[in-house]
């Protein structure tokens, strides 16, 4: 704005570097992308000397400030004035889609192509030099956690203790131990939001709050509270050694068997609630494979096993002596 010539910019060391990367014709970017010259919200970037006076407050945590001088920045001589002054919002993963679009408005596909591979290549820059590391200290437990877990236990045994005496249904003692659970798990997600906005200077903090990875719900499982996973039918799952599937059907309600377990105990696929698919991911994941030694896979023996392998007789005899349990994937 031509109206800002010797007042002072609010803005960040981090984002004078970070608009070296753009060309000079384009606009500061100090806060949402969107902004730009003629809009209030950039008016309120710049302050003159007295505003800065009147806002100064010791107490509070401010952000650097540069006088706007013949086209160019210089830093405030007297940076005791502006600790009162609130932060300006980082910029972060969300702001770089409106970014690019204004870049692509402005110079087309090569250049823009070339801004994105600077601001990637500050980053990898300013990433290392920082030396900003994640360690298990970063993790932070929340104060009252174990008071909430522990208040949540007691309901819980009170309402299994209703529906062992016959005050609830099935289903009434379901909802209510969910409810419980559903509600300390929102408190804590609540105590993690706000150590997060009181830590902001947390290395995983930092990763949070720009965008790139992390979120409330991934620091509330990083210190041990995960919600609650859906569970309609009320089932007690417990995991066994997978030999001894077939031993247990009649001992439980439901039993996964792997197949081959389930062949050798008689058990067929047409008697089974539900099975993989051969299309399924598990199916493609687990299937057994030909590997040769390197240099051996275009040899006539191979290339003739290859063949036998996966021809319409081998498909034909796995589906009729497995019925399923075992299926062709080729």
């Amino acid at each position: 704005p031509q109206d800002v010539n010797g007042k002072y910019l609010i803005t960040s060391v981090g984002k004078i570097i970070f608009n070296d990367v753009f060309p000079d014709d384009f606009r500061y970017i100090n806060d949402d992308p969107k902004i730009g010259v003629g809009d209030p919200e950039m008016d309120a970037w710049f302050v003159t000397a007295s505003d800065v006076e009147k806002d100064y407050d010791e107490n509070c945590i401010g952000t650097p400030i540069f006088q706007y001088i013949n086209g160019h920045y210089a830093p405030n001589e007297h940076p005791e004035g502006h600790r009162g002054l609130p932060l300006k919002k980082a910029i972060g993963k969300s702001q770089l889609k409106p970014l690019i679009g204004l870049l692509f408005a402005a110079y087309g596909t090569i250049k823009t192509s070339a801004v994105l591979d600077k601001i990637k290549d500050q980053g990898f820059y300013y990433s290392m030099i920082s030396s900003v590391t994640v360690a298990i200290s970063d993790i932070r437990d929340v104060e009252g956690k174990a008071d909430r877990v522990a208040k949540g236990q007691y309901d819980v045994d009170r309402i299994n203790e209703a529906a062992r005496r016959g005050y609830l249904t099935p289903k009434e003692r379901h909802d209510k131990i969910c409810d419980v659970w559903t509600k300390i798990t929102e408190d804590v997600k609540g105590a993690v939001k706000a150590q997060m906005d009181a830590d902001i200077r947390n290395p995983l903090v930092i990763m949070a709050n720009s965008g790139s990875r992390g979120s409330v719900d991934n620091f509330k499982q990083l210190i041990g509270m995960k919600g609650l996973v859906s569970n309609p039918k009320n089932l007690q799952l417990k995991e066994v050694e997978a030999a001894t599937g077939p031993n247990i059907v009649a001992d439980v309600d439901i039993a996964c068997i792997n197949g081959n377990y389930a062949i050798p105990a008689g058990f067929k696929t047409t008697d089974a609630l539900a099975t993989e698919s051969a299309t399924s991911l598990a199916a493609e994941a687990y299937a057994n494979v030909l590997v040769v030694k390197d240099g051996n896979q275009d040899s006539d023996k191979i290339k003739a096993l290859v063949k036998a392998l996966t021809s319409d007789e081998v498909r034909t005899y796995i589906n009729d002596t497995y019925a399923g349990a075992v299926v062709p994937v080729f």
